[in-house]
């Protein structure tokens, strides 16, 4: 299996941990390591997200993906994804890796925003993301994909 960087793109509450974790028991844990921001700031800050904070969280994840990498395993990056500019970065690292980059196998961003809203708030305490965080996710990135792709100039 040649190795691969997959990525999961969504909004918080549109099951990318869930799938991420079926793909990789789909897999094997032994070949694909999971790896997400969320886990990592648990781990580093009780949860607690900040500007600050999240630059180490951030630099971690590169290192543990990069590892993981270099040792011929598999990655999944289940984070939310949206920005070009971070999905640039883990197409560089990648690359730099001799590894496939999978941008849409994990792609969960035809989850409604009122399905991840609910399920958002059945998650407790620390892992619970603001609403009007999700909502501004949405509007920034979703809201009018459909119309965006449409109106595309052919290639």
């Amino acid at each position: 299996m040649q190795k691969t960087l997959y990525l999961a793109i969504g909004l918080p509450g549109s099951g990318k941990s869930t799938a991420a974790r079926e793909l990789q028991d789909a897999l094997g844990t032994h070949q694909v390591k999971v790896v997400c921001r969320d886990d990592l700031r648990a781990m580093l800050d009780q949860s607690e997200w900040s500007r600050l904070n999240e630059k180490l969280v951030l630099e971690v994840e590169e290192s543990a993906i990069r590892h993981a990498l270099r040792r011929d395993f598999s990655v999944i990056v289940a984070d939310t994804n949206f920005s070009t500019s971070i999905r640039t970065r883990w197409g560089q690292v990648a690359l730099q890796a001799d590894a496939l980059l999978d941008d849409y196998t994990l792609d969960m961003r035809h989850i409604p925003l009122e399905v991840c809203l609910e399920r958002n708030a059945l998650r407790e305490g620390v892992e619970r993301v603001p609403d009007r965080v999700i909502r501004d996710m949405w509007e920034t990135f979703l809201e009018n994909s459909a119309e965006r792709l449409a109106n595309r100039e052919p290639a």
